[in-house]
């Protein structure tokens, strides 16, 4: 084949594609053709859900005038400003919901939220329900005690009373830790941190 011939097809199938794509994007500027998932829930709503936690410090936490405030929702908002870029730059409502440890996942998952911005530990078992953005901050499980109370070690717990947060990984792992030392503790759960320290 000439390559003159060969040049005009390749020249005339990259007009074809251009005027395409133009057409396609003048009658569907925002994408509604190729926005699925959540994207598409919020661009049809016009609202997006944030879930936010009322105690978890400094993450996400409420002001004294009673506005969600911290480091994940910081983040959050950066993300809401992504998907208005996204939504080519439409605006979005922000309803801000609270959550528990408990109740977040199931919020997710109904679509009650779109959007949880706390300190969620990221696993295997979580991800199987959810998505996770990359990790933003690494942290282990620690025990808080009296400094007068005579705790050295772990096996100072045994048969002791300790506050944790349900649904956390936290309370699932300091429960696996007396099971496997046999150490007998009691728990009593809080609903959140802010419940679980006043417990202490």
């Amino acid at each position: 084949m000439p390559r003159l011939l060969l040049r005009a097809i390749l020249a005339l199938g990259l007009i074809l594609f251009a005027t395409r794509a133009a057409n396609a994007q003048e009658s569907d500027p925002l994408g509604r053709d190729r926005l699925t998932g959540t994207l598409k829930t919020v661009r049809d709503r016009g609202v997006l859900r944030l879930g936010h936690r009322e105690n978890s410090f400094p993450f996400a936490f409420l002001t004294p005038k009673g506005r969600p405030a911290g480091y994940s929702l910081d983040l959050c908002g950066a993300v809401v400003e992504e998907v208005t870029a996204e939504l080519g730059g439409r605006d979005i409502r922000i309803e801000y919901r609270t959550v528990t440890p408990e109740n977040r996942f199931d919020l997710l998952a109904s679509g009650e939220i779109d959007l949880e911005c706390g300190s969620t530990t990221s696993n295997l078992e979580r991800r199987r329900r959810v998505a996770f953005s990359p990790t933003i901050f690494v942290t282990g499980t620690k025990l808080l005690v009296r400094r007068d109370g005579g705790f050295r070690s772990l096996d100072d717990l045994r048969g002791k009373t300790i506050a944790v947060t349900r649904g956390t990984t936290n309370e699932a792992a300091v429960e696996a830790l007396s099971a496997k030392r046999n150490l007998g503790i009691a728990f009593v759960r809080g609903g959140d941190h802010g419940e679980s320290f006043r417990l202490f």
